[in-house]
Parts: structure tokens; sequence; C-alpha cells
């Protein structure tokens, strides 16, 4: 009798530890999927920063910053230039 219920016992703890284990391999699954997901939002979002989209994008503003950078440069030599003979 005392096999028998010892038998029975294993048999209730392995179960019971198979659904620990697939209750903890769901729960990591979902927490798994909710961060790459947000993650590769995440990602989408910065590329799209790194695209020109005609005004809006982190892209467009550095090209602008660029090219007012490289008017103030050609301004700057004119005056300087014109100060040389001075």
């Amino acid at each position: 009798m005392g096999a028998v219920l010892a038998n029975a016992n294993f048999w209730y703890i392995s179960e019971a530890v198979v659904c620990v284990a697939g209750g903890i391999v769901g729960a990591y699954k979902v927490i798994h999927n909710a961060l790459a997901k947000s993650v590769t939002e995440k990602l989408r979002e910065v590329e799209a920063e790194m695209k020109p989209n005609h005004g809006s994008s982190m892209r467009d503003a550095i090209d602008r910053i660029e090219a007012n950078l490289n008017e103030l440069k050609v301004e700057l030599a004119r005056h300087l230039g014109a100060h040389e003979g001075l």
C-alpha cells in the first residue's frame, strides 16, 4: 500500500511541476513578445526619423542645420574677405 501511495504522490508532484513549468513558459512568452513588439515599434520610429519626409523628420532638421551652417560659412568668408585689406 505504501508503494502505491508513493507512486500516486510522485505523479501528483510531477503533474504539479509540469503545470508550474508550463505557466512559467507561457508567462515568459507573453512578456518576451510584448517586449519584442515594444522594441520593434521603437526601432521603426527611430528609423522613420532617419528618413527625410519633407520637413518634420530628424533627418530633415539635420539637413536644414547643415545647409544653414554652409550658408553661414560662405557669409563669414565674404565678410572676412571684405576686411582683409584693413
